[in-house]
């Protein structure tokens, strides 16, 4: 009988995740170009900013539940999401830089700025949680700190010196991931009969539905459909690691980081494959920013208000600034392999971040277990 339950979990999980996938690199891709042709932004920004909200709201629903209705710390979630930050700055970008056929160039001056920025908010959070305490104005100070950079990021010009970084960018064609547009056997036909299906029914942005006034439904459809599945596949991968006696904390600072990231992985491996860097670095970086800002900050925010909180006190300090110290270093390091492989991402770099990450997880395994 639990062979039969691991069995159904594996089948639930593989379903949600060619969901993810096909709504993540299809339904996204067009309603980021819209947004992006509707702005004007860089690539890098656009990428940074509406992408970044995409593919953070499985961390933004989740952290909302858990604080309202399950009345869970959000400092457990601020863990979590520092902690997924690293899986962000190494196999996000590895792997992506390892399909890709050419090395990938990226704007250094985008990569910096982007980089730079998410490095002083993790100094922000840190110096916010050293007296082992959160307070309401502290977070809305965070929320402002982002919002203000990214209104900046927006409404400026982008740098004279950032065109020789820039190609003219191809009509773009919305087109599906290769495993979605390639004559398919029985068996991939039925294992994404359903995925597909779902995600047909969120209507694009020249879609008759797809606007209701001024609200982007489909935008908004998209990003639900996302947490949800992203939510169950959480559920799912913790209750099948338990049964094989894997440790809660490693299983936090792994696996569950995992799974939150894969919207991000899911976008960025079609990505690679058009040879789009910025927007690879854009979305993993700024979904980085976004967890901080977004998902930790304004969601506890938002709990505290509704269940009328001022206060959430840290229990284990020490941990979680580590946890940020190493991030920090993280992004730095990460800028240093940039400069030194003058902005290119190739397979070097990314054989190089998925050796660290390996590293990084091994140590937490024996670690924790």
């Amino acid at each position: 009988m639990s062979s039969l339950i691991i069995a159904i979990q594996i089948i639930i999980i593989w379903q949600f995740w060619t969901l993810v996938e096909r709504v993540s690199d299809k339904n996204s891709m067009e309603w980021i170009d819209h947004f992006q042709e509707k702005t004007k932004v860089s690539d890098a920004v656009a990428w940074e900013l509406f992408q970044g909200l995409a593919t953070s709201f499985p961390e933004m629903s989740t952290m909302f539940v858990s604080v309202v209705f399950f009345a869970l710390n959000p400092v457990v979630w601020l863990a979590a999401n520092v902690g997924s930050g690293v899986f962000q700055f190494m196999p996000v970008i590895a792997i992506p830089a390892l399909v890709s056929k050419k090395p990938l160039h990226v704007d250094k001056y985008e990569v910096i700025r982007t980089v730079l920025f998410y490095f002083s908010t993790l100094v922000l959070l840190g110096l916010v949680i050293l007296d082992g305490k959160i307070q309401l104005m502290e977070l809305i100070g965070i929320v402002a700190y982002w919002a203000i950079f990214m209104y900046r990021t927006i409404t400026q010009r982008p740098h004279i010196r950032t065109k020789k970084w820039r190609k003219k960018q191809p009509i773009r064609d919305h087109h599906l991931p290769d495993s979605f547009e390639k004559k398919q056997g029985l068996f991939a036909r039925i294992s994404r009969y359903l995925p597909t299906k779902l995600a047909k029914l969120i209507p694009a942005p020249d879609h008759k539905r797809g606007y209701i006034g001024k609200i982007p439904l489909g935008f908004i459809l998209s990003l639900l459909l996302v947490g949800i599945s992203v939510y169950i596949l959480v559920g799912v991968v913790e209750d099948l690691w338990t049964k094989f006696g894997i440790s809660i904390a490693f299983l936090s600072l792994t696996i569950l980081a995992t799974i939150t990231s894969l919207p991000e992985l899911a976008t960025n491996i079609p990505l690679a494959k058009k040879g789009k860097g910025d927007q690879i670095i854009g979305n993993a970086v700024g979904s980085n920013s976004i967890d901080i800002a977004i998902s930790t900050c304004l969601m506890t925010l938002i709990a505290a208000l509704v269940t009328n909180t001022s206060v959430f006190v840290i229990q284990d300090k020490a941990a979680i600034l580590w946890a940020i110290a190493l991030l920090a270093l993280i992004s730095l390091l990460f800028l240093g392999l940039l400069r030194a492989s003058k902005w290119k991402l190739g397979k070097r770099q990314g054989v190089i971040l998925l050796v660290a990450y390996v590293a990084y997880v091994g140590f937490n395994y024996f670690n924790f277990q």
